[in-house]
């Protein structure tokens, strides 16, 4: 372990002087700190505008988020071409993502940078103790990031950026909807001087659709930031529980299962500027709970209760020279677990993050990697590389090679139950991945489209011989995934004219898998999407009134397709919203995940009102 620490700090220490580092003037500073507001952070170590990276990243603004008709940040993915959103229930009580071909344990969540996945298993990774009022934007990643994050970003990775503000505002929203659902969401933000705070509160609650989809849902989030001469700290603390019937979630045997599952997050960062440099570094802390019952109203019959406690520091460095952008950096991770069904475990993981950018105008080189050292395998290697080709304003090509890997949960570990066995001798997944692309920002329209080979090797899979034994974990899968992502934006320059649209985009996916599963059956196989097309509609405003129409086909390797249109009609008048939503407007019946039919038609009606001072 001691001869790469000393590698890297020798690296660092050995950047010459004679480099002629450009020194950049206090106007340059504070041009580079507004830039830094502007950029698509997720791609990469280093701050990186979305026209340089040679990587398919989207970006869901808050302008956009306002028009859909959701209340939890969860909700939010399922428009999001090429994520696959398997919802179990309604209202994203319990959500699963997946994207080009991987598992549901392979998407890594992040909020504001910092790691939320459950090391005990993916299916809690997306109870976010974020609010939809705290949300600024959304960042997708697709395909490995290992070379960013380390470890469990196989198949991509979300960031969740919250929003600060220089106002003061009070923000409060009621929703009431069929089957009893209720929601009310506050917020409000403070400023004063130096001292920005943030703070969003939602509470749900829901009689269930059908038999034992009942469901309370609590959460708040609050974001202090606090701006230095030289840079910033930032401060943010989240809750999130829900307690939910869960009828047909793990078995269709037993309709009255019911889980409540918490997590609690803190975080502090902070964020220093010097002439030629840029140090971020940050601590955080997740606590969750998870309490399963087979029989709701018999505890006794069979109770899983599983407390995980994760968390860890990182440190980056950014430095600008005369031969480009140089950032490294330094990761500590613990991870625990106290359980009455997986026992008590423990796992310690570090990594060292180096990359360089250069510019050779118009082309834009990135090549990097990360050294990280985990239980049982010591220190591993995992490189990547892209570039940027751009034609002239607006127009880019892009091209990437990156291998990422990702390490077992305790569930995939230590489970064990009478029907499923986990295993402990389980090595890591990786992936390895070749994209290229192309991309066209303008006024009169926005398009992209990316091609990719996928390659995944010692993939985890729930699996056994027959029927008749206990599904087990095991190395036993590789897929090699084929694909096409191709997104379109009509400009409002091109829309001016007409007299009801106001923007209208369009997003298609188109998969090909193949998994060697060497004779097995297999609980995850081909689970993933193998067609999706999306499109979002927004009409002007008429007197404060606008509608907006989301349709979502898709269909999955293992089920039929399935077409639902969702739609959300609103009335603005000065700080106050009326609005009517709708989801699954066709009525439209499908299983989306698990043994339970997914919601029908569902109306919502609700109000908002906000105020600034």
């Amino acid at each position: 372990m001691r001869r790469p620490l000393l590698a890297f700090v020798l690296f660092v220490l050995m950047i010459p002087e004679s480099a002629r580092a450009k020194i950049l003037t206090d106007q340059e500073m504070a041009q580079q700190r507004k830039l830094e507001e502007q950029v698509v952070v997720t791609a990469s170590l280093a701050p990186v505008l979305k026209s340089e990276a040679g990587r398919n990243v989207l970006v869901m603004t808050a302008e956009e988020i306002k028009n859909l008709p959701v209340s939890t940040v969860e909700e939010l993915l399922k428009y999001v071409a090429g994520i696959d959103f398997q919802q179990r229930g309604a209202a994203g009580v319990q959500v699963d993502l997946s994207a080009r071909g991987g598992t549901f344990e392979q998407f890594l969540i992040l909020v504001n940078g910092f790691k939320l996945n459950d090391p005990q298993t993916g299916h809690n990774s997306l109870n976010i103790p974020v609010s939809l009022e705290d949300v600024e934007r959304i960042e997708i990643l697709k395909g490995p990031g290992s070379r960013v994050f380390g470890p469990n970003a196989l198949s991509g990775a979300i960031n969740i950026i919250t929003r600060t503000s220089k106002d003061n505002s009070l923000s409060v929203s009621l929703r009431r909807g069929q089957y009893g659902y209720q929601d009310l969401a506050a917020g409000f933000s403070l400023a004063h001087g130096r001292f920005n705070n943030v703070f969003s509160f939602i509470s749900r609650a829901c009689d269930g659709y059908m038999e034992n989809t009942d469901f309370n849902h609590l959460a708040f989030h609050n974001y202090l930031a606090i701006n230095l001469s030289s840079g910033r700290a930032n401060f943010q603390a989240g809750f999130s529980e829900k307690a939910f019937g869960a009828n047909g979630f793990y078995s269709a045997s037993y309709p009255q299962q019911w889980e409540k599952n918490s997590v609690l997050f803190l975080a502090a960062d902070s964020v220093f500027y010097r002439s030629n440099f840029i140090i971020n570094s940050g601590i955080y802390l997740r606590s969750g709970a998870d309490e399963f019952l087979l029989k709701r109203n018999d505890p006794s019959f069979y109770r899983n209760l599983h407390h995980n406690l994760s968390g860890g520091a990182e440190i980056k460095f950014h430095y600008f020279s005369g031969w480009g952008e140089t950032s490294a950096g330094f990761e500590l991770r613990t991870e625990n677990i106290d359980s009455n069904r997986l026992g008590h475990h423990s796992r310690r993981t570090s990594g060292l993050f180096l990359e360089h950018k250069i510019r050779f105008s118009p082309v834009v080189f990135l090549v990097g990697g990360v050294l990280y050292h985990y239980p049982g395998y010591g220190w591993k290697f995992w490189p990547g590389a892209e570039a940027s080709y751009s034609f002239g304003p607006g127009l880019q090509a892009y091209i990437s090679y990156n291998r990422a890997f990702r390490l077992p949960t305790f569930t995939e570990l230590y489970y064990s139950d009478p029907v499923n066995s986990g295993n402990p001798n389980l090595r890591p997944e990786k992936t390895r991945e070749t994209e290229a692309g192309l991309r066209y920002s303008g006024e009169i329209l926005s398009f992209e489209n990316s091609v990719f080979y996928r390659k995944a090797d010692n993939l985890i899979d729930w699996v056994k011989l027959s029927s008749a034994e206990p599904w087990r974990a095991e190395n036993i899968s590789k897929i090699i995934t084929l694909g096409t992502e191709s997104s379109l934006s009509l400009g409002r320059r091109l829309l001016h004219r007409s007299i009801i649209i106001d923007d209208l985009k369009i997003s298609f996916v188109y998969y090909h898998t193949g998994k060697d599963l060497s004779g097995y059956l297999s609980k995850y196989a081909l689970t993933g999407l193998k067609n999706q097309f999306l499109f979002n509609l927004q009409s002007k405003s008429f007197s404060g009134l606008r509608f907006g129409l989301h349709g979502r086909y898709y269909q999955r390797f293992t089920r039929s397709s399935v077409f639902v249109l969702d739609g959300r009609l609103s009335w603005t008048l000065s700080n106050l919203e009326l609005f009517v939503e709708a989801t699954n407007l066709g009525n439209c019946f499908y299983y989306d995940a698990g043994f339970l039919p997914a919601p029908g038609r569902w109306v919502y009606a609700g109000l908002k009102i906000k105020g600034i001072r």
